[in-house]
């Protein structure tokens, strides 16, 4: 392969990888670990949907400021983790420019072509929540149902049965 086609296989590779970065239906973000707080060096247009800054609004950051700030210190302990050179995933709260704080789950790891940076992809999980919520609240209505089942209808089911086994065998009742 020559060089002409090395340098074409290399930036049709680039062009997939940018267009990759830009389009997929999750925010990624690149950090910069040498910063205290991290600051974001990229953003993809899904960040910038989700989070209601522009690109260019995003970059060089501090990556905390979209970060609830009761999850904050939680994020650190993530941004510690990648630095010791492991890749997390969790569950959080972020936020939007307009400060409403939404449900996140977050993948974070070390780039690895750059130990000095994270890669970070995180996804807006409001309708799993709310899902999960729902499910919750059924299950918890269908052990309320069936503990309300156990302990007056079939009660009153097994007292009635028994009434009615003591009258066709002739027994009178005791009370």
């Amino acid at each position: 392969m020559g060089t002409s086609q090395t340098d074409r296989a290399n930036q049709s590779g680039e062009q997939r990888y940018r267009h990759l970065f830009e389009y997929v239906p999750i925010c990624i973000f690149v950090a910069d670990l040498t910063t205290t707080p991290a600051t974001i060096l990229e953003a993809n247009r899904r960040a910038e949907l989700v989070y209601g800054y522009t690109a260019a609004g995003l970059m060089g950051m501090p990556a905390g400021n979209l970060v609830a700030e009761e999850a904050r210190p939680a994020v650190l302990t993530i941004v510690q983790r990648v630095q010791q050179g492991q890749t997390v995933t969790a569950e959080t709260t972020n936020q939007r420019r307009d400060c409403t704080i939404f449900p996140v789950r977050v993948i974070a790891a070390p780039d690895p072509t750059d130990a000095s940076r994270m890669i970070v992809t995180v996804e807006d999980i409001t309708n799993e929540v709310q899902r999960r919520s729902e499910a919750e609240a059924i299950d918890t209505e269908r052990r309320r149902i069936a503990h309300e089942i156990h302990d007056g209808v079939a009660q009153s089911l097994a007292a009635l049965n028994r009434a009615a086994l003591e009258r066709r065998l002739g027994y009178k009742s005791r009370r």
